[in-house]
C-alpha cells in the first residue's frame, strides 16, 4: 500500500519585510522627486549666476589691457544676470 503525505504550509497574512519595503521605496522615490524639483528650479538661477561670474573674472583679466572691453563684458554678465 501507499502512502502520500500532503504538507500544506501555513498560510503567511503579510509578507515579513514587504510592507516596509515598500513604504522605504515610497519615501526614496518621494525624496529623489523632491530633489529633482528643487535642482530643476535652482539649475537656471546658479547657472546664469556661474556664467556671470565667469565674465567677470575674464573682465577682471582684461582691465588693464583694454579697460573699455572690460567694462562692456562687465555689463554684460550685468544683463545676462538680471535676464
Amino acid at each position: 500500500m501507499t502512502h502520500v503525505h500532503v504538507v500544506s504550509p501555513a498560510a503567511i497574512v503579510e509578507p515579513r519585510g514587504a510592507v516596509w519595503a515598500a513604504r522605504l521605496a515610497v519615501q526614496l522615490r518621494d525624496l529623489f522627486q523632491s530633489a529633482g524639483t528643487y535642482v530643476k528650479a535652482h539649475q537656471e538661477v546658479r547657472g546664469r549666476a556661474g556664467e556671470a561670474s565667469a565674465v567677470r573674472r575674464l573682465a577682471d583679466a582684461m582691465r588693464d589691457q583694454d579697460p573699455r572691453f572690460a567694462a562692456d563684458l562687465y555689463a554684460a554678465a550685468d544683463r545676462h544676470e538680471m535676464s
